[in-house]
């Protein structure tokens, strides 16, 4: 039965490539479904996972130390929200169904522009996502944050220590010296997530540069 099981999970399963881009702008109903559904750790948890690679309930039950039932009830609130969809149904020896859950959207954007400017967003958020590989947004933010909190355990007294120093007393270091390279460091994904925000920074610009015109 173990072989069994070890051989199901370890099938060829759907890739997350290509899936579209969602925007959604902080004035939309559909935002307060968002923020509520991803309010839960636990629900927040697995939608990670699932953005890592498309899984079945077992394997995310294992990942989170969770039960099976307990992942059920999250799995339905990220389908209730639209968040996530089965796209494959394995059988054990036993017949059990297990489905292969996936993100709708790869990646999931929060929107605080005016509802005028959503397609414009969209269409600028997808040239950079696209210079990016598809990464998930919401996977590097989550990276950015869990990396700064790691980093400030470790050093958050000595980085205290270092600001708190006059600067009569010549000496280099801030505050944000200090928590840039603690973060820079702590973890390769999160140049990159500083990378796609420069790049969409930029984009931004120039974009808002071109339209200016137009406006007056």
């Amino acid at each position: 039965m173990r072989n069994r099981l070890h051989e199901i999970l370890h099938r060829e399963r759907p890739s997350n490539d290509d899936l579209p881009l969602r925007v959604v702008g902080m004035d939309e109903d559909e935002a307060v479904e968002l923020f509520e559904t991803l309010g839960s750790e636990t629900t927040y948890r697995i939608y990670r996972q699932l953005h890592e690679e498309p899984k079945v309930p077992r394997e995310l039950a294992t990942a989170l130390d969770s039960t099976i039932q307990n992942i059920h009830y999250h799995l339905n609130k990220l389908e209730e929200a639209d968040l996530i969809q089965p796209v494959d149904t394995w059988h054990s020896e036993n017949g059990v169904e297990m489905k292969v859950y996936v993100p709708v959207h790869d990646p999931l954007v929060i929107s605080f522009g005016s509802h005028e400017d959503q397609d414009q967003i969209q269409t600028l958020l997808s040239r950079v996502f696209g210079l990016l590989g598809g990464v998930s947004l919401i996977s590097l933010i989550a990276e950015f944050i869990a990396a700064s909190a790691t980093s400030s355990d470790t050093t958050g007294s000595d980085v205290i220590a270092e600001s708190s120093k006059s600067p009569a007393s010549g000496e280099p270091h801030t505050l944000f010296d200090n928590l840039v390279g603690a973060v820079l460091e702590s973890d390769p994904g999160i140049v990159l997530f500083l990378l796609g925000v420069t790049i969409l920074s930029v984009s931004t610009a120039l974009y808002l540069a071109r339209r200016e015109p137009s406006v007056r």
